[in-house]
């Protein structure tokens, strides 16, 4: 039943839909990640991104626990405490960003890293991870929150209709200009 679960999420993240989601089980802390080059109010640092294995299984889910600024040990990550024992994440699913530019093969320096690639993730962690990452409700103490929205393309389509709507004023401007005529 609970793998069952995991895949309607993964399903339902994949056509684009958020998804609120509750996780419990244990953070595994030799496996913590900084994804570098994130801004936060104008000041550059990392992303801190824990794997959580789920309790009564032996896949997991990667947290993105919030945001700490760079400190004076760069390129070098922060020091981040990661809680022990049994830990429950309320938040929403999202995925990472599939497309990104990546201009050298040597983008993983140790824990810091480029971009956060699920794949890449579980090919380096030998982990077995939900294809999806989750954004807590509450703030870890030490990090700021990371607030995403998920997209639902929206915007697009506002804008399309904004084009075809000027496009159909323009051309009833055009029409009553040319073919109504003057009174003089």
């Amino acid at each position: 039943m609970r793998r069952r679960t995991f895949d309607v999420i993964a399903s339902t993240i994949g056509l684009g839909l958020a998804a609120l989601l509750v996780v419990a089980g244990s953070l595994l802390t030799w496996a913590n990640t900084f994804v570098d080059n994130q801004v936060h109010e104008g000041r550059a640092g990392f992303y801190v991104i824990t794997p959580l294995r789920l309790a009564g299984s032996a896949a997991a889910v990667l947290v993105n626990r919030g945001w700490i600024e760079r400190d004076a040990h760069y390129p070098d990550a922060p020091a981040v405490p990661v809680p022990d024992g049994p830990a429950e994440v309320r938040g929403l699913a999202a995925t990472p960003p599939r497309r990104y530019l990546e201009l050298s093969t040597d983008t993983v320096s140790g824990n810091v890293w480029q971009n956060l690639s699920i794949e890449r993730y579980q090919d380096r962690s030998g982990l077995t991870l939900l294809p999806v990452v989750v954004l807590p409700d509450a703030s870890t103490p030490g990090l700021a929150p990371v607030h995403e929205k998920p997209d639902a393309g929206i915007a697009k389509h506002e804008e399309y209709a904004l084009t075809w709507f000027s496009l159909a004023a323009t051309a009833l401007a055009l029409w009553l200009a040319l073919n109504i005529r003057r009174q003089e």
